[in-house]
């Protein structure tokens, strides 16, 4: 309804309280996905009213709180209510002879729709298109988004996870290794994009696509050569300075994987110091039925020397670390 707005120039628009003008739309389903909107056409339910020059400029669609970014056929509208278009007799004027797309979101029982203005008669807003028209004609402002608050970062999903690390590591997806585990492992892959859909079970499935990928770059010789440079993987792994695993090792997986100079990523620091300690730690922290186990905890402490083909478990290790975890997994 829009004769409370219209009453300073028309007071026949309201008629004993009773409100007499409206706008209307031929409003139907027009599939699954979408409502057709076709002819806003301005009507007068009072056989006395007579147009004075009203101004409906800018007229928007509003859903469920919120103008839609697309369908809006009739924002540039500029029509006077009483000009040549306007038919005397039924009390009616086309306003347009468009019809527009508007997206469904709950469903036709339940989408709520408004009309907002740049102008409409008398009201203005010329800024930000706020004058809306709701109720019982009142002005009002569009009523809060219904549902909960939807987060800014979401979860990849089975397959992009899938090209993700393969991307970033360099493996193809048809690798023999990694193609099998991910046809077993699929199904427990995140299949939304919703982070609150995060299960544990994703993680173990991520964890052991990470591996895979990481354990076909280190295996092949010219691959893991280019992408840690200058690291020596027949070396002794309890001899590998700290200084080598992280400039051989452990920049590399950075720069490759968590990207540089994003907006949001986390702390390079903190991940640095936390693969050094899988790598170098020399505590004895981690525990065996409730007790320490006697060994240092880092991956490449052995004791006086650790077996054959340890640095290359190790970097497999690191790899899939980083590889599996949620700089890869959220985005």
């Amino acid at each position: 309804s829009v004769s409370e707005q219209m009453q300073a120039n028309n007071p026949s628009c309201i008629v004993a309280g009773e409100h007499q003008c409206f706008i209307y739309f031929v409003v139907s389903q027009f599939d699954s996905y979408s409502y057709l909107f076709n002819k806003p056409t301005f009507v007068s339910l009072n056989p006395d009213f007579t147009p004075n020059g009203t101004v409906v400029k800018g007229l928007r669609i509003g859903l469920n709180g919120k103008e839609p970014a697309v369908g809006q056929a009739f924002a540039k509208m500029n029509k006077t209510i009483g000009d040549s278009d306007y038919d005397s007799t039924t009390k009616k004027q086309v306003l347009s002879n468009l019809g527009t797309i508007i997206e469904l979101q709950k469903g036709a029982d339940n989408d709520e729709f408004f009309l907002s203005f740049v102008t409409l008669d008398t009201s203005s807003d010329s800024n930000a298109h706020k004058a809306v028209i709701c109720g019982d004609g009142l002005v009002c402002d569009p009523a809060a988004p219904s549902g909960k608050p939807v987060s800014d970062i979401g979860l990849r999903t089975f397959d992009e996870i899938n090209a993700t690390m393969s991307a970033l590591t360099g493996v193809p997806t048809t690798t023999t290794a990694v193609q099998t585990t991910f046809e077993r492992i699929k199904q427990q892959l995140p299949t939304t994009e919703d982070i609150n859909t995060f299960l544990s079970a994703h993680e173990i499935g991520i964890s052991q696509l990470a591996i895979e990928y990481c354990s076909a770059l280190v295996n092949d010789t010219t691959a893991r050569a280019a992408y840690f440079p200058g690291f020596s993987f027949t070396a002794d792994a309890n001899a590998v300075s700290d200084t080598d695993w992280s400039n051989l090792v452990i920049s590399p997986l950075m720069n490759r994987v968590m990207g540089l100079n994003l907006l949001t990523q986390p702390d390079s620091t903190t991940v640095s110091t936390e693969l050094l300690a899988l790598i170098n730690n020399p505590a004895d922290v981690r525990t065996d039925n409730g007790a320490t186990d006697g060994k240092p905890d880092g991956l490449a402490k052995c004791g006086g020397g650790c077996p054959a083909g340890r640095t290359e478990l190790v970097v497999k290790a690191t790899c899939a670390a980083m590889l599996g975890s949620a700089v890869t997994l959220i985005q």
